[in-house]
């Protein structure tokens, strides 16, 4: 979905949906392709329902608890 679509389906005008991206949209509901803003539904519908997690930091936290796991068992 572009911006206008996104506005048009969220209810906000295109430049609160930028304010949106800029201050709380989360990496995995945005993206760019060919120098357009496009957005995943999915993605904003879980945002929306407050389902959505920050996909780089729940990756960066199994990343961590792995290697404490792996550093705690070494210094077993």
């Amino acid at each position: 979905m572009n911006v206008k679509e996104v506005g048009n389906y969220l209810g906000y005008s295109a430049d609160h949906i930028y304010k949106l991206r800029d201050e709380e949209f989360v990496e995995g509901i945005h993206f760019h392709k060919k120098g357009k803003l496009l957005f995943d539904r999915i993605e904003i519908d879980k945002w929306v329902i407050g389902d959505s997690q920050n996909k780089y930091l729940h990756s960066k936290e199994r990343v961590d608890a792995i290697l404490k796991s792996v550093l705690d068992k070494s210094n077993s």
